[in-house]
């Protein structure tokens, strides 16, 4: 799905080096991020996941398992 990135979750995006970001869904009132991985390239080798969450007024960074967790919670 194709979504206007906020500003804010663009600038939290760049301060933890991700090189793109793209929108998963809504979530318990925030809408998800994660770093967008193109499928021609051949992914790095990382550890867990970070998402960001995004309110519409803060940004939130979730990383580890709590980043795990809220994956498994969408379809």
């Amino acid at each position: 799905m194709n979504k206007k990135i906020p500003n804010a979750v663009r600038e939290k995006a760049e301060k933890i080096y991700c090189n793109g970001i793209e929108y998963l869904g809504s979530l318990d009132g925030f809408e998800v991020y994660n770093e967008h991985v193109d499928e021609q390239e051949m992914p790095e080798p990382t550890g867990l996941p970070v998402l960001i969450l995004w309110d519409g007024t803060q940004v939130k960074i979730v990383d580890g398992i709590e980043s795990l967790n809220l994956l498994s919670r969408f379809e």
